[in-house]
């Protein structure tokens, strides 16, 4: 190894150990802030993505039912935030389930505004 390849290559290293740390620590930050949200997975991604695309089809629906919250974790759909009335609730399940294709794979857990 040349003396150039041998001081670019401790440059290097000293960068990563200075930054590795740092870098760690945000990759930690990251995953806690993510917890409850949508991870970072193409099937979960492309079914919570179908459900949202369902839910704000329906023009029948309030702003607040087409802002819902949509997560999918291991096929598991969770709906989450306020919506309008307990009708306004039934109709946002119905468009969930539609998708996913049975009530057990839904978790309701959206709030009638009074």
């Amino acid at each position: 190894m040349s003396e150039r390849e041998r001081a670019r290559l401790e440059r290097e290293m000293k960068f990563v150990r200075r930054f590795l740390p740092v870098i760690l620590c945000a990759g930690w930050l990251v995953s806690f802030a993510q917890d409850g949200q949508q991870k970072i997975n193409a099937a979960d991604l492309d079914l919570a993505t179908r459900v949202r695309q369902s839910i704000i089809a329906d023009k029948s629906l309030s702003t607040e039912a087409h802002n819902l919250k949509v997560i999918s974790r291991n096929g598991v759909v969770t709906l989450k935030g306020p919506v309008h009335s307990e009708d306004e609730k039934r109709a946002v399940m119905s468009k969930a389930i539609e998708v996913v294709g049975t009530r057990t794979r839904v978790s309701n857990q959206m709030s009638v505004r009074p």
